[in-house]
């Protein structure tokens, strides 16, 4: 399973083809599920997906970390904005003219 994000969508992608979209899910702690859990018993809470690495695309992506969580981001090729949220966060850019917004925390840019 891969992590992207789109805006403050979450996307979980399975395979080439299936993926699983958890639509606001940086926005506010209301639009979160507690935990994502797998036939194998492993279970991601928040803070587990908030530090894996979220890729955007080799497009131009507006990436947002979740609040409250160091957030790991890396927006691949493309005019990239990412931003971090109140935690030590990790923004990386990739190719392309990118913003990176670190906010509040000790952040690696």
């Amino acid at each position: 399973v891969t992590l992207n994000r789109s805006g403050s969508d979450l996307i979980l992608l399975v395979n080439a083809t299936d993926k699983l979209t958890l639509k606001s899910y940086a926005d506010s702690p209301s639009y979160r599920i507690e935990s994502i859990a797998f036939a194998d018993g492993t279970v991601w809470d928040i803070a587990t997906v908030a530090g894996m690495p979220s890729f955007g695309t080799a497009g131009a992506d507006i990436l947002y970390g979740i609040d409250g969580y160091a957030n790991h981001l890396n927006g691949m090729d493309g005019n990239d904005t990412l931003s971090g949220q109140s935690k030590a966060d990790v923004l990386l850019g990739g190719g392309g003219n990118d913003q990176l917004r670190g906010y509040v925390g000790d952040d690696t840019l």
